[in-house]
């Protein structure tokens, strides 16, 4: 139990990813378009906490060659 890995709420992933996409000063037109390329979806809400967590990733690449 000391070393299970600490659950990552859904709340905490959507929140990381307004900040990244804050970073990027990125519009929602342009945050959609990006997750409709990447994921095939048009909201956030509509993610698997695993896809959320994946699209968050793929903004952190974009904030680091930013």
């Amino acid at each position: 139990p000391d070393q299970s890995a600490v659950p990552i709420r859904r709340s905490d992933l959507i929140t990381l990813g307004d900040q990244m996409l804050s970073t990027l000063g990125w519009t929602g037109e342009q945050a959609r378009s990006f997750l409709q390329q990447n994921l095939n979806s048009t909201s956030r809400q509509q993610l698997s906490d695993e896809q959320l967590l994946q699209f968050n990733m793929l903004l952190e690449e974009q904030t680091l060659k930013k």
